[in-house]
């Protein structure tokens, strides 16, 4: 939520959306797990994956979360206290989780302290917000990690392009390609790139862009759960469709035309075909929609703050 309303604020310069934003950040400071000396986040609850994971357990997902909103905030306020919680949470991420590889060139982190688990998207993700922090505290060490991280997420991409949620060495039988971790990885390649644009990393972006754009959506712009079921859809797929579309289209801006089009077609249509069939009467959105019924949750952490987030992403694009 914190990370919709400062869009908002970037977008509109309303003084009602930074107070609402930094309403959101207290939270966040009150409710991470205090018993750790960096800031790192969690579940109060068990979490089951492919492990049962206690509550209170930081998990590598929830903690970059957070560090991506401080971030927003300081680059956005140059508030330094948010800038300093950034810098204890990467801090944290590089420390409290496990390494599950680990080479002169490549880095994976787990899922959370307890496990091994290899997911591919919070690797990317966490890469990317590494490359930008380089910029803000330049030591080397962020980028050099953040790229170790990008570099093992380029060589788990299938030689179609997409990529599965587990590696191999996680799930022996594999996992399925689904729209919104695909959209996950694809955004914290493009994070990297913009910071660092190795030319590894914009072939990867490229190749997984294309079988994205072309494997993931039915010809009305709704989003497809995988490449081969087109049910149910996940709000998250809108809404992490809408971010990784919102910032191609960004860094996409001084391309020629051409380049644009099929990005730009795919973006208006995930937004209008959301708002049309994924929104309430009253503002919130739908959790998941099935061939026949919708399912009402209107989470704040699964569906309305990546949905403001979202929306606020493509209004900065489009204004």
């Amino acid at each position: 939520m914190a990370q919709g309303f400062l869009g908002l604020y970037r977008c509109r310069r309303s003084a009602s959306h930074l107070l609402a934003a930094e309403s959101w950040l207290y939270q966040l400071q009150r409710l991470r797990l205090s018993r750790y000396q960096d800031y790192v986040w969690g579940f109060p609850f068990p979490w089951q994956t492919e492990v049962l994971i206690p509550a209170e357990t930081p998990l590598l997902y929830t903690t970059w979360q957070a560090a991506q909103a401080f971030f927003d905030h300081y680059q956005l306020t140059g508030e330094l206290q948010s800038l300093a919680i950034v810098r204890s949470a990467l801090q944290a991420i590089l420390t409290y989780f496990r390494k599950v590889a680990d080479t002169e060139e490549e880095l994976a982190l787990s899922y959370s302290p307890h496990d091994e688990m290899q997911v591919i998207n919070i690797n990317a993700q966490a890469g990317g917000i590494l490359c930008r922090f380089e910029r803000e505290d330049p030591t080397g060490e962020w980028a050099r990690d953040g790229s170790r991280l990008i570099n093992w997420v380029t060589r788990m991409q299938r030689e179609d392009g997409a990529w599965e949620y587990f590696t191999r060495d996680t799930r022996r039988q594999g996992s399925s390609v689904d729209h919104f971790h695909m959209a996950m990885t694809l955004s914290g390649i493009a994070e990297a790139v913009e910071n660092n644009p190795d030319s590894r990393w914009l072939r990867c972006l490229e190749k997984g862009t294309n079988f994205y754009l072309f494997h993931l959506f039915a010809p009305n712009g709704r989003p497809r759960f995988t490449p081969s079921r087109d049910y149910p859809v996940d709000i998250l797929s809108c809404a992490e469709g809408i971010l990784f579309l919102s910032r191609l289209m960004t860094s996409l801006s001084s391309h020629p035309r051409q380049m644009r089009e099929t990005p730009r077609e795919r973006l208006e249509n995930l937004v209008s075909w959301t708002c049309e069939n994924m929104q309430d009467h009253c503002g919130a959105f739908y959790d998941r929609l099935y061939p026949i019924v919708k399912l009402r949750l209107f989470s704040h952490r699964w569906g309305q703050g990546p949905m403001l987030m979202a929306l606020s992403s493509y209004l900065n694009g489009t204004e």
